[in-house]
């Protein structure tokens, strides 16, 4: 009877420690199903977005423009191999990984493009088999999505190739046992992905040949269930295996981690090697030691806050020191512009008008030469006079702070008419509200930049210029037709000077902001906004 109770008991030990770790890897299969899932979801739409970016402009024609697009992709989503942008043929046209322009290879003879069971090119993505990068030299999952014609006829392909050891990771994110295998398989049998166990095969056989082991076949049984737990013969009916499976809830894929059922025996008879006694001291050893512990990491946390908070601060305070300083800069810089504008007109300007009286004095008087060398004194003197006038206006306009922000803004379209040919509509309304020096300052030199960039570089010789109240804020709008530019491209931030940036936090200082929209071909709007209660507060602070 003795023995009797002990293997009732052993049995049911055993039967408890098998279907604990039946259902340990069937979690283990769902967590990996939901996170690759979730990762192909996304990789999907990154593909179907390039799709749609691939197809606009000269589309798949514009080689060029598709590789651009093909780098910008490969940066963006550095888990990939390569992407390509294939004809239906099999030719490469354009690859992330090689200039636009190059003689690409052909993909005829690879199995990246032909048809494998009801795959059909109006999926969005399609996962191919997996095939040996020639190039690379690895294993890589190709995933596919068709650029189509009205008509449903395949334009182009697009094929990023992901390595197979990526998918590993969120197979084999949780921890197995040492002889545990993690799988991810196709429903034909073909496998995308199978970190190494201890029946591991040669990669070659585990990649090139379906498999129809006890997983597919249940699968196929139980008409593809979303997720359960097996125990069979493995695809090589050399060894029996026990674990849990989960599909993917987009993708007709099975993510499957199991153990050998000696490897889950042997397990199960290692746990009752252990006294129940020594697991309880171990057990109240493992609890005061994890108390030391977490006490030294609450400890060393609280000191690592403590520092990082005190770092914020020294670095928030740094920051506000800068600014306050550049602010006074500016305004520094305003006040001189405007002074050297005064010294020009009042002193300069003042001399030349009485060299000017002075030299009429002698108009009348006899003798051709002394006649000649009068015209031509007079001719530089007021050359000289409309040199600085000019000058004067460069600086600080005179109708900026004489007649206030409109005329100044209507006198410089007149100025860009005169000098670059540019055509400026101004439309806007008086705001009726005093505006500080510096802020109008400014606000003036950036709409001037914004509408000489127009002119040099738009290709159009009419703009728009918007000022109004848009809600509490002050609206600027700069607008052209032209034929536009990427905002954020590398080569608009790093150009010479880097007037948008600069421009920027010259903007920034005074409580403004300035965004660009455009896109090559679709014409640019610039537009400034400043916070009405910062421009009165400014104004506010200034006059006191």
């Amino acid at each position: 009877m003795l023995l009797a109770l002990l293997a009732a008991l052993g049995w049911l030990s055993w039967q408890s420690a098998r279907v604990a770790k039946l259902h340990e890897m069937q979690l283990h299969a769902e967590s990996s199903a939901n996170g690759l899932d979730r990762y192909l979801q996304e990789v999907r739409a990154a593909l179907v977005l390039l799709g749609q970016r691939t197809r606009e402009g000269g589309g798949v024609a514009d080689i060029k423009r598709a590789h651009a697009l093909l780098r910008q992709f490969q940066a963006a989503h550095s888990d990939f191999q390569s992407v390509l942008l294939v004809r239906p043929d099999g030719q490469i046209l354009a690859s992330s990984q090689s200039g636009p322009l190059r003689g690409l290879p052909s993909l005829a003879a690879q199995r990246s493009l032909e048809p494998v069971g009801g795959e059909s090119d109006l999926e969005p993505m399609v996962l191919r088999r997996v095939i040996w990068g020639p190039v690379v030299k690895r294993w890589v999952v190709p995933m596919r999505h068709a650029l189509l014609a009205e008509d449903g006829r395949p334009l182009a392909y697009l094929i990023a190739t992901l390595p197979v050891e990526i998918i590993e990771q969120f197979i084999s994110r949780q921890s197995l046992p040492a002889r545990g295998v993690a799988v991810l398989m196709r429903d034909d049998g073909y496998v995308l992905s199978r970190t190494s166990g201890a029946d591991a095969e040669a990669t070659s056989d585990t990649y090139t040949r379906p498999r129809n082991g006890v997983v597919l076949r249940y699968l196929q049984a139980q008409a593809m269930i979303v997720s359960g737990t097996f125990e069979g013969m493995n695809s090589m009916g050399n060894s029996a295996i026990s674990g849990g499976y989960a599909r993917l809830a987009s993708f007709p894929l099975t993510a499957g981690i199991y153990l050998p059922q000696d490897e889950v025996r042997r397990l199960w008879l290692e746990q009752l090697r252990y006294p129940l006694l020594a697991f309880a001291l171990f057990f109240l050893a493992m609890v005061v030691v994890y108390r030391v512990y977490l006490k030294q990491q609450w400890l060393q946390e609280g000191r690592r806050l403590a520092m990082t908070r005190e770092l914020e601060g020294l670095v928030a305070e740094r920051t506000a020191e800068l600014r306050a300083i550049r602010g006074r800069l500016e305004k520094a810089e305003n006040e001189e512009r405007r002074q050297l504008a005064r010294d020009l007109h009042d002193e300069l300007g003042q001399t030349l008008a009485a060299l000017r009286i002075r030299l009429s004095q002698i108009e009348n008087a006899e003798g051709g030469v002394v006649r000649a060398v009068w015209t031509k004194m007079v001719e530089l003197v007021n050359q000289a006079d409309a040199s600085t006038r000019h000058l004067a206006t460069r600086l600080v306009p005179t109708t900026l702070h004489t007649l206030g922000f409109s005329s100044a803004l209507q006198s410089l379209c007149e100025e860009l008419e005169r000098d670059f040919d540019l055509v400026v509509t101004l439309d806007h309304k008086k705001l009726g509200i005093p505006l500080d020096h510096n802020v109008r300052d400014v606000l003036y030199r950036a709409v001037r930049e914004l509408l000489i960039n127009v002119a040099k570089h738009a290709g159009v010789r009419k703009a728009r210029l918007v000022r109004r109240l848009d809600g509490g804020d002050i609206l600027l709008q700069v607008i052209d037709e032209g034929g536009g530019f990427a905002p954020d491209a590398p080569a608009v931030l790093k150009a010479p000077g880097a007037g948008i940036a600069g421009m920027r936090e010259r903007l920034l200082f005074i409580g403004a902001t300035l965004t660009i929209s455009s896109a090559p071909g679709a014409g640019t709007t610039a537009e400034i906004r400043l916070p009405l209660t910062l421009a009165l507060l400014t104004a506010e602070e200034n006059a006191s």
